[in-house]
């Protein structure tokens, strides 16, 4: 008597990893994306935070850890100890031992979007870079051909900027 031949049933392989999830949130069947970094960032929150005029390094830490940007402990420690030397303004900051705060005077006025629970490095360096974008390469060496080095103009603005209570008050401060 002949046999009918065994059958072979052959699996298919999705193109989409699929998940059950119960009737009552969503389909039966569900798509689960696949989440890349682009993704990821879009979907963090950000907060707008103003540095003003005057502000120290220390009230601009307050200011981030109070808007969720970063903790204060964690950024006071990273602007002590991080290596920002890839920043030209912070690498000519002179080795000083008096001077309380490496990146004082370097955090400069602004209005500011960050991500919330940010690495302190990354939101420090966003002041940074607006910094290197503000002190042109005309007014280093305007400063230089007077005899001063930026990171002595930056003090001194920085100086004058904290006593000015009004911005009419800067010049004659000045």
């Amino acid at each position: 008597r002949p046999t009918a031949a065994p059958t072979t049933a052959r699996a298919t392989v999705p193109t989409t990893v699929k998940a059950t999830v119960p009737a009552t949130t969503a389909k039966p069947t569900t798509t689960v994306p696949t989440t890349t970094k682009a993704t990821t960032q879009a979907s963090r929150q950000t907060v707008k935070v103003t540095v003003n005029e005057g502000d120290s390094l220390t009230q601009i830490f307050k200011k981030l850890e109070e808007s969720g940007v970063a903790d204060f402990d964690a950024l006071m420690e990273t602007a002590q100890t991080y290596d920002y030397s890839y920043y030209p303004l912070v690498a000519a900051i002179p080795s000083n031992e008096n001077r309380c705060f490496r990146l004082e005077g370097y955090l400069f006025p602004d209005t500011y979007e960050f991500y919330t629970n940010q690495k302190p490095q990354d939101a420090i360096g966003k002041f940074l870079r607006n910094g290197k974008a503000k002190i042109t390469d005309s007014m280093i060496s305007q400063a230089s051909s007077l005899g001063y080095s930026i990171d002595e103009v930056i003090t001194v603005a920085s100086i004058i900027e904290k006593e000015g209570a009004k911005s009419s008050e800067i010049s004659k401060i000045a």
